[in-house]
């Protein structure tokens, strides 16, 4: 495929590639409310200690924190 984006379905849930670094800076950074949230399961609360981590937390004030934090340096 000559794409940079694919969306991939597991279940219920789709999961967005991006293959682009274009792409993933405006995904990140202009577009972030709308891909930032998380399915809340049962699974991703205990994997995450509940949601205390950033890469399964769903999009709310505690997925702020922690995206200012990872983010900081980056530029």
């Amino acid at each position: 495929m000559d794409t940079n984006i694919l969306c991939l379905r597991f279940g219920a849930v789709h999961v967005i590639v991006v293959d682009s670094p274009e792409i993933a800076r405006e995904v990140l950074k202009k577009k972030d409310a709308v891909f930032a949230s998380r399915p809340i399961t049962f699974a991703s609360g205990s994997f995450s200690f509940g949601y205390k981590g950033s890469i399964l937390s769903p999009y709310g004030e505690q997925w702020k924190k922690m995206r200012r934090v990872l983010t900081r340096d980056q530029g």
